[in-house]
């Protein structure tokens, strides 16, 4: 049980890592905030289609 928590933790921290790198590039390409926010939409629906 500890070891599975243990991975999930592992899992967490790279998901984190790689949102943050991704922001970072964002920033760098300067990619508009509104372009940034429909991504993110996009991502939200395509999970609620899933869910349904």
């Amino acid at each position: 049980m500890e070891k599975m928590i243990y991975i999930l933790g592992i899992r967490l921290e790279i998901r984190i890592l790689l949102l943050e790198s991704y922001i970072r590039q964002g920033i760098r390409q300067k990619i508009s905030r509104r372009q940034f926010w429909l991504g993110v939409s996009c991502d939200q629906e395509r999970r609620k289609k899933r869910l349904v």
